[in-house]
C-alpha cells in the first residue's frame, strides 16, 4: 500500500495508465464473489 502512494505522489501518471488493468481486476473479482456466494449460501441450505 505504502509503494502505491509513493509513485502516486512521485508519478501521478501511473495511475492513469494503470486504470484499464485496475477496472479489469475489480471486473474479475465482482465475477468471481457471486458463484462463490451463491455456492455457500445453497450449500448453508441444504
Amino acid at each position: 500500500m505504502m509503494l502505491g502512494v509513493i509513485v502516486g505522489h512521485a508519478w501521478p501518471a501511473a495511475g492513469a495508465m494503470l486504470e484499464p488493468l485496475g477496472d479489469a481486476l475489480v471486473g474479475l473479482v465482482r465475477t468471481t464473489v457471486a458463484p462463490i456466494v451463491f455456492c455457500t449460501i445453497a450449500s448453508g441450505i441444504t
